[in-house]
């Protein structure tokens, strides 16, 4: 399972990279890098793939740190950790509210710096626009504490990082 905005685009090769990820390591996820694709340039995100493999928990805990950990399209699935999970209505950042909760169904998640996807920039995007400015906070502090309740209920040792990390970004969003 993956996902593409309708206007950005994958490098060829891409899933065929994701899906030897996924064989070669035994995984459940494969995320690799992007590049954000401007009118007259480019500029690949390699982020913090450093690591290739991450257990579930360990995974989990990036997200406090890597915010590419929520990103849907950088990411090929196995399509069972999604079985009865739907996206919610009524959000500009669906991303947010999504993916890790079929994360939170894997058993290893595989890296790397390979990048697969191709995310258009432009000034007229949704996620730029003025008009998209309050729903994307009202967004932001609503699946931080959705997931901050998910992943502590299904993972209680990971508390305290979930709770310093929602501390802190709802002092940086205010």
């Amino acid at each position: 399972l993956s996902f593409v905005d309708s206007d950005d685009y994958l490098e060829p090769g891409a899933y065929e990279h994701m899906l030897q990820l996924l064989r070669t390591h035994n995984a459940d996820v494969a995320q690799c890098a992007y590049r954000d694709v401007f009118k007259n340039t480019s500029v690949d995100q390699l982020g913090t793939l450093g690591k290739e493999e991450y257990d579930v928990r360990s995974y989990m805990k990036l997200y406090t740190t890597d915010w590419t950990c929520g990103l849907l399209w950088d990411k090929l699935y196995v399509r069972s950790l999604f079985d009865s999970i739907f996206f919610e209505e009524g959000h500009k950042i669906d991303d947010e509210y999504f993916t890790y909760r079929g994360i939170m169904n894997a058993q290893k998640i595989v890296r790397n710096n390979f990048v697969i996807y191709n995310y258009r920039k432009r000034r007229c995007s949704v996620m730029v626009s003025p008009e998209s400015g309050k729903q994307i906070l009202k967004d932001r502090i609503d699946y931080l504490s959705k997931r901050r309740v998910n992943v502590i209920a299904r993972f209680p040792e990971l508390r305290r990082i979930f709770d310093r990390h929602f501390v802190d970004a709802m002092i940086i969003l205010s």
